[in-house]
Formats: C-alpha cells, sequence, structure tokens
C-alpha cells in the first residue's frame, strides 16, 4: 500500500517518528528492512530517474521511499 506524507496528514513533511506514528494510527506497518532490496528486484520496469542528485542529500525525482524502523538507534 502506497501512501505520500501529505495522505497521512503532513502537507509540508514531517520528522520520521510522526510520519510513523501517523501511519500506524491509520492501520498501517511498517515494512521489514529488506523491502526496498526486492522491490527493487520485483519492478523490472523502473524508469530511470531525471535528475541525479544523490550528492545533495535527497532522494531522486519519482523514488519510491520504504518505511521501515531504523537500522540503528537515533537516526532519524
Amino acid at each position: 500500500m502506497e501512501r505520500t506524507v501529505g495522505e497521512l496528514g503532513f502537507e509540508r513533511g514531517a520528522i520520521q517518528s510522526r510520519v510513523f506514528t501517523a501511519a500506524r494510527n491509520q492501520g498501517l506497518e511498517l515494512c521489514p528492512v529488506v523491502t526496498g532490496p526486492y522491490l527493487r528486484l520485483a519492478i523490472t520496469e523502473q524508469p530511470n530517474a531525471p535528475d541525479s542528485v544523490l550528492s545533495a542529500g535527497r532522494a531522486p525525482t519519482g523514488a519510491i521511499h520504504v518505511a521501515s524502523e531504523p537500522l540503528s538507534k537515533g537516526v532519524e
């Protein structure tokens, strides 16, 4: 199931913990950490990103973000 941060009630964005809490309040669960790589392998018709901004600290336009628990504490 896909939801945008706006659909979770944050039109201007929010910190990760608030987004995760809102998702849980809507009956959603976080994905296992391994979901991202499996999606990458499963979705074979992925277009190339129109921009290359990884060095700017953000994901390329059109990227899918998978919500899962942080791998280490204190990361938000």
